[in-house]
């Protein structure tokens, strides 16, 4: 049906149906044909026909007023749609801590950059939290998760990328002065205790 409609309108907008029909790539019969299905369709006749012109009745004037505004707003939509899919354009702003970025963002970055020329990056490194939406498009945060911890209120939706496991270590110059580590076993949890230097 949309395609008899925009059939229709070339026929309307050129007054004749030959040419409507070359513009739109049919043959005239096939035009002819598709205007008699669009009026039977409907339930109405569309266009008044003569052997100069075709001209629209006064319910085919109203289809053709009403869908040419719309049929122009659909090619606007396409064109719009179309470009976004190849010509990605713009920059990506990312908040994340400086160890990721150095060890994942880069590479990361730099393939994206292969594939989509046109994208800029502007990563800002910072061990501390972002919550500004306006500010970034993305914020990579490192936090130490226990039993009982609770994250702060955010308005980010979150997404865990790695896990990495918190290790308390020490220089064997300390052991030496102080001695080994300690671990302490609790019902809650379980922690290492050094003593103070």
């Amino acid at each position: 049906m949309l395609d008899k409609v925009v059939f229709f309108l070339h026929v309307i907008r050129a007054g004749s149906l030959s040419i409507a029909a070359k513009q739109y790539g049919i043959s005239p019969s096939a035009g002819s044909r598709w205007l008699n299905e669009l009026e039977e369709n409907m339930g109405v006749s569309l266009v008044k026909r003569t052997t100069r012109k075709i001209s629209p009745t006064q319910a085919g004037q109203r289809l053709f007023d009403r869908f040419n505004q719309i049929h122009g707003q659909i090619n606007e939509v396409f064109d719009e749609v179309q470009n976004l899919s190849h010509e990605d354009r713009g920059t990506i702003r990312i908040a994340s801590t400086p160890l990721f970025a150095k060890h994942y963002l880069a590479t990361i970055i730099g393939e994206y950059v292969q594939i989509h020329p046109d994208i800029n990056f502007l990563v800002i490194e910072t061990a501390f939290d972002v919550d500004h939406t306006h500010e970034v498009d993305f914020a990579v945060r490192a936090n130490a998760t226990y039993r009982g911890f609770q994250d702060k209120d955010s308005l980010l939706v979150k997404r865990a990328l790695l896990q990495e496991p918190l290790i308390a270590c020490c220089s064997p110059d300390y052991i030496k002065q102080f001695g080994e580590l300690s671990t302490h076993w609790s019902s809650n949890n379980t922690s290492a205790y050094m003593p103070p230097p």
